[in-house]
């Protein structure tokens, strides 16, 4: 499957009754610093807790190289890395 072909299969998926999550670390002293991430068939969708409308869709591989990065503390991920 092309890499076209799988963020289309992701963004085709219905997100109704998508349960979001959003880090702990979010929202401190009361700002809106919040971002939501949901897992779904095949990957991952992320989007601001205000701006919902805005999504970004990653594959699963891209979501975890992602992460990974940011847990590695990759320069120009992480503030001050």
């Amino acid at each position: 499957m092309t890499k076209a072909a799988a963020l289309k299969m992701l963004m085709d998926q219905d997100l109704t009754g998508a349960v979001w999550t959003k880090s702990a670390l979010s929202g401190a002293g009361g700002s809106s610093d919040c971002l939501e991430a949901t897992q779904i068939d095949g990957g991952w969708v992320l989007r601001h807790s205000i701006n919902t409308d805005q999504k970004i869709w990653l594959t699963d591989g891209e979501y975890t190289a992602f992460v990974g990065g940011v847990q590695n503390q990759q320069p120009g991920l992480v503030p001050g890395a």
